[in-house]
């Protein structure tokens, strides 16, 4: 899998971050895929620990209740969803440019 391909895929799960949190098998569904497809690409013990953490926040995200379990309307999984991902698209431009060091 390419850069551009691993691009794509993380701008899919930037959708999923953007939808409204709560209860939506569907988009839980569909992140889960992408995750798993991301898995593939064999990045590393970094990247797989921030699948992971992807996996863990969308879990919540799209949960009835755990989304706002801090009473912010759910920033502080968002901001961990979007720091996973933007962790994840870092490696995959280090990795591009042969750096493969997280």
């Amino acid at each position: 899998m390419n850069e551009a391909e691993i691009e794509m895929l993380c701008r899919e799960l930037d959708a999923f971050i953007g939808l409204e949190p709560g209860i939506n098998p569907h988009a839980l569904g569909q992140a889960r895929r992408t995750i798993g497809t991301l898995h593939l690409t064999r990045s590393g013990s970094y990247v797989n620990e921030k699948l992971a953490g992807l996996a863990y926040g969308f879990e919540q995200w799209f949960s009835h209740s755990k989304w706002n379990r801090h009473d912010d309307s759910g920033q502080f999984v968002k901001q961990h969803l979007e720091q996973d991902l933007s962790c994840i698209r870092t490696a995959n431009w280090r990795k591009s440019r042969g750096d493969d060091g997280p």
